[in-house]
């Protein structure tokens, strides 16, 4: 549901924007883009870095702030599993999904591109909260793995692991946390948390009593 929200209000941000005009728009950036007309292989190689890159400084966004209010919903599971990964507000898809695609229509990439490694992507986006602990060996700091995410979502440690697909990031901006041998205990968050319920936690973000600890970060301690 939480999908289905964000893109009806990803396309209805667009509309407001464009004033009805997305294909005119898109039409425009593929032909002027930087990287337009590049074979799909070449540009999915070059997106794939570029969205993570968006990607990990959003999420980070998501972490401070009021808006640490409508991402803390899908902080709040404190058993970590596979269906955490769907357990998100609209309003935090919407976000990603516009921030995301934004930049890669105005450097001319073409959507339909990444239509082939859009269920790849998903697929990883659940093996992240599934409840394992592999890390991938020596392929741990190429690719984001359960271990990798399931420190993001630790309760008693705080601002790392920000990237979705490429733990690189996270190693250049110092927010990377993976120590060998051993597994986060506890996941959630300090402080208030949503209420059971749909409803109740689609409006939580915006109630007064929904006054959070924001997570510390790096770069705050």
């Amino acid at each position: 549901m939480a999908s289905a929200a964000a893109f009806v209000l990803a396309v209805g941000l667009a509309f407001a924007v464009t004033r009805g005009r997305i294909a005119d728009l898109v039409d425009f950036v593929r032909a002027n883009g930087p990287i337009a007309g590049q074979p799909r292989a070449l540009q999915i190689l070059e997106g794939l870095p570029v969205a993570d890159l968006v990607g990990y400084w959003v999420h980070r966004a998501l972490h401070r702030g009021r808006l640490w209010r409508i991402h803390a919903v899908h902080h709040s599971t404190e058993s970590l599993d596979w269906l955490a990964a769907a357990r998100v507000h609209p309003l935090n898809e919407a976000l990603n999904k516009v921030s995301l695609a934004l930049p890669l229509l105005a450097l001319g990439f073409e959507p339909e591109r990444f239509a082939v490694v859009a269920p790849l992507l998903g697929l990883h986006g659940l093996l992240l909260h599934a409840s394992v602990g592999w890390d991938f060996g020596p392929l741990r700091l190429v690719i984001a793995s359960p271990r990798f995410h399931r420190w993001h979502h630790a309760r008693d440690v705080q601002g790392v692991n920000f990237a979705g697909l490429f733990p690189v990031w996270d190693l250049i901006f110092g927010t990377l946390y993976l120590p060998a041998h051993a597994q986060p205990a506890r996941f959630g968050i300090d402080g208030a948390r949503p209420p059971p319920g749909l409803f109740a936690q689609l409006a939580w973000p915006f109630r007064r009593e929904a006054v959070l600890k924001t997570p510390v970060l790096p770069a705050d301690s």
